[in-house]
């Protein structure tokens, strides 16, 4: 081999490395897409503490460049929340017990959020209370960042189906629809709450 052709001719390692380069770049894309749900996951199983979130939200970053790139992309939003599940896992039983600022799923009142779910939107007086915020947050976590996004500016932020649909550049019929769609998988998020 001369000087020249080995200069022409592509290193063995640059296919793999461009490959994977595309694969970081897709896993980032993916993480981006997610990370404001899959932060709100973890800032409320930490109460709230968000330097904590932070540094759990970091350690969920490095393990999806590690091994995100074997995960399908549909199926990345749940993988990554299985991630953070399992480091907020380990990262309790290193405490060796729960902070008690943390919320905890109270099933009773969750099934009763639900059934107060099933015949209008909750009233105002039962929104204004911690622990009903507690139980809907826990829920709602779990829930797709579409959905998530739905219920927490309509329930949370107070906005109208209008502002929804405005800021989402969804129609008002195509917003209530999805709304509605979110508010019953809400519904089966608090039938099945876990923590």
């Amino acid at each position: 081999m001369t000087r020249t052709t080995a200069l022409t001719e592509p290193l063995p390692e640059a296919e793999p490395l461009v490959h994977s380069a595309a694969k970081a770049d897709l896993i980032g894309a993916l993480f981006d897409r997610h990370c404001r749900s899959l932060y709100r996951y973890v800032v409320v199983r930490m109460g709230g503490d968000a330097q904590l979130a932070d540094d759990v939200m970091q350690q969920v970053w490095v393990a999806a460049l590690r091994t995100g790139r074997s995960v399908p992309a549909d199926e990345i939003e749940f993988w990554l929340r299985g991630v953070a599940r399992n480091i907020l896992a380990a990262h309790r039983r290193r405490l060796a017990n729960r902070p008690k600022q943390l919320p905890l799923a109270d099933r009773v009142l969750a099934s009763e959020l639900a059934e107060a779910l099933e015949s209008s939107p909750l009233p105002p007086e039962l929104m204004d209370k911690k622990e009903t915020k507690d139980q809907l947050l826990l829920a709602l976590t779990q829930l797709p960042s579409d959905a998530q996004e739905l219920i927490a500016g309509r329930y949370f932020r107070g906005w109208t189906v209008e502002r929804l649909a405005d800021t989402l550049g969804l129609s008002v019929r195509a917003a209530e629809g999805r709304l509605y769609r979110a508010r019953q998988a809400l519904k089966q998020a608090l039938a099945h709450l876990e923590e």
